[in-house]
C-alpha cells in the first residue's frame, strides 16, 4: 500500500498580496505538540538540550531552526520545516521520556503568515487583540474571522503566523483574501 502524500489544504491558491500586506500560506511544515501529563514531572531541560530549543513561557514563542510556541499550560507547539523535521516526533517522544505525551498535528493544522505595514490592520478585523501592544514573539490564543486560532506575532515588519484548524484553511484564506481587498 502506498503512503498518502501529504497535501495543503489550499494547494493552488497561491499568494494574496496587495498594496500594504500579503498572505501566503506556511506550507509544509512539521508540527509536534507536547503536553505535560499530570503530576509527572517534565523534564523539560531534557527536551531543551535534546533538541536545541528553549520551550517558551507563558504568551511566548522561540525562534530558531525550530519554533516553539506556549499554546496552553504546559502545552507547547513545535514547528520546523517538514522536509527537515521527518524524524522530529521521535525525537521529541525520545526527549519526553514518558514525561509528556507527543502528537503530530502537521496534517491537523494549517498556517497562514499574515505580513506588511496594513497586517495588524487586517487581522483586527478577525480578532479582539491589541496589537498595538503586542510585540514580536508574543502569542496569544484568540478567535480570528470566529475560529479557534493561535496568533505568533514573528517580527516587527510587521508579520504575524496564524495558526488554524486545516479543515478551516479555505475558509480563512477567503477570509483573508475579501478583508485584505480593503487595502489595495
Amino acid at each position: 500500500m502506498d503512503k498518502a502524500i501529504p497535501r495543503s489544504p489550499i494547494a493552488g491558491v497561491g499568494h494574496i498580496a496587495v498594496a500594504e500586506v500579503g498572505v501566503t500560506e506556511r506550507w509544509p511544515l512539521a508540527m509536534v505538540e507536547i503536553t505535560a501529563i499530570p503530576h509527572v514531572p517534565l523534564t523539560r531541560a531534557a527536551i531543551e538540550a535534546r533538541l536545541g530549543l528553549t520551550l517558551p513561557p507563558a504568551n511566548t514563542a522561540h525562534l530558531g531552526a525550530r519554533t516553539a510556541l506556549r499554546c496552553g499550560p504546559e502545552r507547547w507547539l513545535v514547528v520546523g520545516e517538514r522536509a527537515a523535521e521527518t524524524l522530529l516526533p521521535t525525537q521529541l517522544e525520545r526527549a519526553a521520556a514518558g514525561t509528556a505525551a507527543i502528537t503530530d498535528v502537521s496534517d491537523a493544522r494549517t498556517v497562514l503568515r499574515v505580513a506588511g505595514s496594513a497586517a495588524s490592520a487586517l487581522l483586527v478585523q478577525g480578532c479582539a487583540i491589541d496589537l498595538e501592544a503586542m510585540e514580536p514573539g508574543r502569542v496569544a490564543a484568540t478567535s480570528m474571522a470566529r475560529l479557534h486560532s493561535l496568533l505568533h506575532m514573528v517580527d516587527e515588519s510587521p508579520s504575524f503566523d496564524v495558526y488554524a484548524s486545516r479543515s478551516y484553511a479555505a475558509f480563512l484564506w477567503d477570509w483573508f483574501a475579501q478583508h485584505a481587498a480593503e487595502f489595495d
